[in-house]
């Protein structure tokens, strides 16, 4: 084999090309659903760096709560926000390419999901005639429809579209005064 033909074999073709930067974009909207919903509830998002999102590590503050349960209604109810912020960003994803959110569970969600059913287990905790698996369903049917709700707001989405532009132009980086930036133009646009 020349070197010509090695060389030929390592390059991608149209469609590879294709599906990458396809994965990108999906990548960028999952993520800038997770830093809009973080910042429409509160929990302020402090970067987005590559295919990662750093939120404000107060919002775990809900899970050392007295004795490790979630007792005041309050807390019960910020960290619900919490689970809808997860699944904001596979609600995003959804969104943008068209793949069913039941879809993503298993694959780009599976984390997200992960963390979403550990919150359902630690607000169970705290009703005692609450732990069953119909419980931690509805929970997690209710926080996916307050996520696609959220999507599905003009103005949020708006931020979300304009958190994804940002980060296309950043080569995938926003720091927290960017981020901010971008979810406060979007929702102004929208």
């Amino acid at each position: 084999m020349d070197k010509y033909s090695a060389s030929r074999n390592d390059k991608l073709t149209v469609e590879e090309l294709s599906l990458v930067f396809r994965e990108i974009n999906l990548t960028q909207y999952h993520e800038a659903g997770h830093a809009v919903a973080y910042y429409f509830h509160g929990f302020q998002p402090k970067r987005i760096t590559g295919p990662l999102a750093e939120h404000d590590r107060r919002s775990t503050a809900f899970f050392r709560a007295r004795g490790g349960f979630l007792e005041t209604p309050l807390a019960r109810e910020r960290v619900q926000d919490y689970a809808v912020s997860y699944i904001a960003g596979i609600a995003a994803e959804s969104k943008f390419g068209g793949v069913p959110l039941a879809d993503l569970r298993q694959t780009s969600g599976l984390g997200d999901y992960r963390t979403a059913h550990a919150i359902s287990a630690r607000l169970m905790i705290g009703g005692k005639f609450e732990f069953c698996p119909e419980v931690r369903t509805a929970y997690l049917n209710l926080w996916e429809s307050r996520a696609i709700a959220l999507m599905n707001h003009s103005q949020v989405w708006a931020a979300v579209e304009s958190v994804s532009a940002e980060l296309q132009m950043s080569c995938g980086e926003l720091d927290r005064g960017e981020l901010v930036a971008a979810i406060e133009r979007g929702m102004h646009q929208g």
